[in-house]
């Protein structure tokens, strides 16, 4: 029992060998007299340590299990006195004056480092001198040497002597005038010119100057994307593009950027452009600045580094009119003169500016025709190259050519294959007289620069003469009958304004509906149909002889606005006609004869405002007001005289026809407006003492010049079709015609109260003569 007991107690002493476990209280162990003279620290780890077993191989580490060594702190061992936290330590106090050197050293600091982060360092080497030397004086060579990819066919002789005489501009001054056919490349040609001019120095203040300002911006766009990209002028012109390229596309580092510690005063912006100041460069400081031809021109100027200031010397004008500004004589002479005397004076006195002006004819006698032609203007030298210096002598096979192309395309042939084989059949026999301006250009699909042009020509002639052969074709060339401003401002009667010729028995009127105002013509007439122009104007009167109907001295809105009271335009313009129609109506007009006369027929323009005018006419309810519509039938189709009527009611005249609008309940006329304004101007050509004749009362001529502008506003196209010829008219976009509609619609109502040009009425259908009207024609009842 005794012996039990002990070997329990015994292995109740061995530590446990779970692996991981560690006893919570080590058995004591025995120091020895090394271990007791050690530290109590000491001693207490080797008594940690546990001891080899007698009953293993001698390696007692190996066989017992790895246990953490834990220091076993013995209850006698001192512990550390708690301490309190330091106190914080006061802030330190600086002096003014040092507050103010560490001030001046952080800012010092900070500039330096943001110096050299502005600073672009030393710039590149010129990576081939020969070849910038080279271009120095040869502006072709240059163009084709750092250009490659605008210029990659060859150069006609055109393009080389346009070039040279260019050049010759840019060296000695002078100015230049060319049109060139479209996609010819004289725009190209232009803007890298004003590089070469820059990069060598040869010119130091460029302007740039468009049909607008954002045409110049877009040339000075191209500029500025060379000056960014072109890899070439990198390379041979390092000071100028180096410092460009260091921008990185952010304008803002302009105003920073510094070349060995000095700013190079760069300006990088949508409308002018600074190259950088760089020691030693010819282009140091160049400038270009971008105007629209309408805009501040004159004191253009900038400011040197050394306080000096300098003017352009060199002028590139880039298509200085647009289709708007062609059409109209009034802009014509406009751009004409600031072409004359503000452009070419940009230089300022005593120098010389050289100038190129690349442009495209587009109306006969507009800006660019006038300033092409030597004879006016001798000292722009003008050249013009047409795309097609000689047609070809077998135009039939040309025409088969054609029709052959036209059937492709019909057939969904796009690249027209059958006619190209038929030219290439027939290619000695069709180019024979044939001769294009540039040889090599020519598309994929096609054979030669001819069958390029004559592609064109064929498609549109209209257009292959203005854009390609810069003769643009007058379409009034064959108005031989119509007079000119001129002529009508003085084609008089021998009455003053409101008296009736002796002659005249009747009296129509027409009102043209505005947005602004409100335009009418009064004409007299006799029964051979021979008119007088009794009065014409606006309402509200204007006041002044020359206006716009865009910006009038006083609209209709302004006229009936009382004092917070604004009424809308439909407002105003019902008020306008209900004055205008009572005022018109009850004029008594004195005849020679003695007899007062009033108007009989009265026609409003209905076409653009027909709800407003047709109840206008409903409410008004008088017989002698007609509301008008003036139609363009279809050219060959159905005449508006032709056909049947509708109603009983209807009546049917000259390329008229009067019937009833049942929804509004009014008498409305229509009319063929092509063949109406070629009658009112057949009136106007044929001789004051003839039949038929149109003339205007006693004034000076020169106060009857806008109601001529008016008249003269349109413009007319002979066509043939089926064997009939007949006449187009088409506004033009900046030319007002008001008072043109007014005197047409006095005309039919000349006719529709029957008048005539004949002598006597004309026979009846069943042969008999037709009965003379009377008085006015009343409408039947509704």
């Amino acid at each position: 029992m005794a012996k039990k007991k002990a070997a329990a107690k015994k292995a109740s002493a061995k530590p446990r060998r779970d692996r991981g476990v560690t006893p919570t209280e080590p058995p004591p162990q025995k120091a020895s007299r090394a271990a007791a003279a050690e530290s109590p620290q000491t001693a207490a780890s080797a008594a940690a340590r546990p001891k080899a077993s007698a009953a293993g191989n001698g390696v007692g580490r190996s066989t017992r299990p790895k246990t953490p060594k834990v220091a076993a702190v013995p209850a006698s061992t001192p512990q550390p006195e708690r301490r309190d936290p330091p106190a914080a330590k006061k802030p330190r106090v600086m002096s003014p004056e040092s507050y103010a050197r560490h001030k001046e050293r952080t800012a010092a600091n900070q500039s330096e480092s943001s110096r050299a982060g502005r600073d672009i360092g030393e710039l590149p080497d010129v990576f081939n001198p020969e070849r910038r030397e080279l271009c120095r004086f040869n502006l072709e060579l240059f163009l084709v040497t750092f250009f490659p990819e605008l210029f990659c066919l060859e150069l006609s002789p055109d393009h080389r002597d346009l070039i040279a005489a260019i050049q010759h501009n840019i060296l000695h001054g002078g100015l230049e005038a060319y049109a060139l056919p479209r996609g010819s490349g004289k725009t190209t040609i232009s803007e890298c010119a004003v590089i070469w001019a820059m990069c060598y120095g040869q010119r130091r203040f460029i302007a740039l100057i468009g049909s607008s300002a954002d045409g110049a911006k877009e040339s000075l766009l191209s500029i500025k994307t060379q000056f960014e990209t072109n890899e070439l002028l990198l390379q041979d012109f390092p000071e100028i593009c180096y410092p460009i390229v260091c921008m990185e596309g952010i304008t803002n580092r302009c105003r920073g950027q510094l070349h060995h510690g000095e700013r190079t005063r760069m300006m990088w912006k949508e409308d002018r452009i600074i190259l950088p100041t760089i020691e030693g460069s010819v282009a140091s400081g160049a400038v270009v600045m971008a105007r629209g031809i309408t805009g501040r021109i004159r004191g253009m100027k900038h400011t040197l580094v050394d306080g000096s200031s300098i003017r352009p010397d060199f002028v590139m004008i880039d298509d200085p009119q647009t289709e708007e500004s062609a059409a109209s004589p009034k802009e014509n002479a406009k751009r004409i003169k600031v072409l004359k005397k503000a452009i070419v004076g940009l230089a300022g006195p005593g120098k010389k500016i050289a100038g190129i002006m690349p442009c495209t004819v587009i109306e006969p006698d507009d800006m660019a025709d006038v300033i092409l032609d030597r004879t006016k203007h001798p000292e722009w030298n003008g050249r013009r190259v047409p795309g097609l210096k000689s047609f070809p002598t077998r135009l039939d096979l040309w025409e088969k050519y054609g029709e052959l192309r036209d059937e492709c395309f019909r057939n969904g042939d796009k690249s027209a294959a059958a006619a190209t084989k038929f030219y290439a059949d027939n290619r000695a026999e069709m180019d024979a007289g044939g001769h294009a301006y540039w040889e090599a250009r020519f598309n994929a699909d096609e054979l030669s620069a001819l069958q390029n042009l004559m592609n064109w020509w064929l498609t549109d002639p209209e257009g292959f003469a203005a854009e390609v052969q810069q003769q643009p074709i007058a379409l009034n060339a064959d108005d031989t009958d119509l007079l000119s401003v001129e002529e009508i401002t003085l084609k008089q009667h021998t009455q003053l304004r409101d008296i009736v010729p002796l002659a005249a028995d009747r009296i129509t009127s027409m009102i043209d509906v505005g947005e602004k105002l409100l335009w009418y013509c009064v004409t007299a007439w006799s029964p051979h149909f021979s008119g007088y122009v009794l009065r014409y104007g606006t309402w509200p009167e204007q006041g002044v002889l020359k206006f716009n109907k865009r910006k009038p001295k006083k609209s209709l809105v302004e006229f009936y606005t009382k004092g917070k009271r604004k009424p809308s335009v439909d407002t105003a313009t019902r008020m306008g006609l209900d004055d205008l129609t009572d005022h018109l109506l009850g004029m008594k007009f004195q005849s020679e004869s003695g007899i007062p006369l009033g108007i009989r027929r009265l026609l409003v323009d209905a076409g653009d405002r027909d709800t407003l005018v047709k109840r206008f006419v409903r409410e008004r309810a008088d017989e002698r007001i007609y509301a008008s519509f003036g139609r363009t039938p279809k050219i060959g189709g159905k005449k508006l005289h032709e056909g049947k009527k509708e109603k009983d009611s209807d009546r049917i005249g000259d390329h008229w026809r009067v019937k009833t609008d049942t929804e509004a309940k009014i008498r409305v006329v229509t009319f063929d407006t092509n063949v109406w304004k070629s009658r009112a101007h057949q009136r106007l050509a044929t001789g004051i003492e003839e039949r038929g004749s149109v003339s205007l009362y006693q004034l000076d001529a020169w106060k009857h010049e806008l109601f001529a502008e008016h008249l003269r506003a349109e413009t007319r196209r002979r066509l043939e079709v089926n064997g009939e010829e007949c006449n187009v008219w088409e506004e033009t976009a900046s030319k007002d015609n008001d008072y043109f509609d007014t005197f047409v619609g006095c005309h039919v109502g000349a006719s529709i109260e029957g008048c005539s040009i004949w002598s006597k009425p004309k026979p009846s259908a069943n042969g008999k003569p037709r009965k003379k009207r009377r008085g006015p024609i009343k409408s039947r009842p509704l």
